[in-house]
């Protein structure tokens, strides 16, 4: 980009509505919006006022009612699509959801990775999310800890981290491409971006060289993006045995609202093959209810495959956890999802004399972080042979 750039558009980062109030606010903002030439919002908590694992239709978010109008003004809302794989929901399709990637420090888009505790696959609609990826890791901000250090740095994390790129990124491109429409610049964004190969998740890299390279080729691609219409479950017990996942997700959703749904259906359903279904069973579960089903959460926590799941476990495990569990603890430090690990130093905290787990959000760091609490372990069980 080039330095004499004039950002031309404002970037608006709408908290979380209080009902009222904040449909006000946005109203205030609408009103303005042609004065102020408002063309992007970014929302970087839109799911702050819902429960995460739980699976509903996107419409009955506050967030998303609340911006509603400002998508039939034409502005294009930027929001970060979530941080571990411990949440089931994500964004509105009508929302140009960011996720992120590990770029481990480097440009060259050959050493980056996929993060590997990315939320990612279909919302409460059914429609997959997110629609691009950004960096997550190590992102550089001037400094703003307790004291001022004029040449040091603060680092940003997460997909606020990623969705706040992106939206500087479409409000540089506004600036020189003035005329630029929302759809347009949504469909250059992901049209233009460099994806992972071999890779689960079908949101590309977002790639600005590309990008620019496309609208001064003339690229015009403007009409919206077709999503299917969301899924509509009104019977739980039919959506509960559906073939598809999010219907038995959503279904499950409804039982639990309901307070249809037993302790023995929830163990049930800690089986069912898909992670989502799976997540909502394991938190609803809370915690262990005697010394057998403490034991089933150890041997599922071990047996699971997907870490949002595993971190429902670990965190039921963390309720009533006592100090002669410590060897089973320490085991999961370095565990790729953040709230396994999150809850292996809380476990860690709570008892005097163990060791502490140094919490990351940069995966490179986990296995040298984890290191001392391991070798802990096994110089503990050496001494005690």
């Amino acid at each position: 980009m080039n330095q004499d750039l004039s950002i031309e558009c404002r970037d608006i980062a709408c908290e979380e509505p209080d009902d009222a109030d904040g449909d006000r606010g946005i109203d205030y903002i609408l009103e303005r919006s042609r004065e102020w030439n408002i063309k992007i919002m970014l929302s970087m908590g839109w799911h702050a006022l819902d429960d995460v694992t739980l699976l509903k239709n996107t419409s009955r978010n506050q967030t998303v009612q609340a911006l509603a109008p400002a998508l039939k003004h034409g502005i294009l809302v930027i929001c970060a699509n979530g941080n571990s794989s411990s949440i089931n929901i994500m964004p509105p399709s009508e929302f140009l959801a960011v996720g992120g990637y590990n770029d481990h420090g480097f440009a060259k888009a050959e050493l980056h990775s996929p993060h590997p505790d990315e939320p990612y696959g279909r919302n409460g609609d059914g429609h997959f999310r997110p629609d691009i990826l950004a960096p997550r890791v190590y992102l550089p901000v001037p400094y703003c800890e307790t004291f001022e250090q004029p040449e040091a740095l603060s680092y940003f994390w997460g997909t606020s981290g990623a969705s706040a790129i992106v939206a500087g990124m479409c409000a540089a491109l506004l600036s020189r491409y003035p005329e630029l429409q929302a759809d347009t610049l949504r469909n250059v964004l992901v049209d233009c971006g460099v994806s992972f190969e071999g890779y689960d998740n079908q949101a590309p890299r977002v790639n600005a060289a590309n990008v620019i390279k496309a609208l001064d080729n003339g690229y015009s691609k403007s009409n919206a993006l077709y999503r299917a219409a969301p899924i509509d479950v009104r019977n739980s017990f039919t959506a509960i045995v559906s073939g598809d996942p999010i219907e038995r997700a959503l279904g499950l959703t409804l039982l639990l609202e309901e307070q249809r749904c037993g302790r023995a259906e929830l163990w049930a359903y800690t089986q069912d093959p898909s992670s989502v279904v799976r997540k909502i069973a394991a938190k609803a579960l809370h915690k262990p209810d005697s010394a057998d089903e403490r034991t089933t959460f150890w041997t599922n926590l071990r047996e699971e495959q997907e870490g949002g799941v595993r971190g429902w476990y670990a965190y039921g495990l963390l309720q009533e956890a006592t100090e002669n569990e410590v060897e089973h603890w320490i085991p999961w430090a370095a565990d790729p999802n953040w709230s396994v690990r999150w809850c292996v130093s809380r476990y860690l905290e709570k008892f005097p004399g163990l060791p502490k787990l140094e919490m990351t959000y940069d995966p490179d760091e986990i296995p040298g972080k984890a290191l001392p609490v391991l070798e802990w372990l096994e110089f503990d069980k050496k001494g005690n042979n």
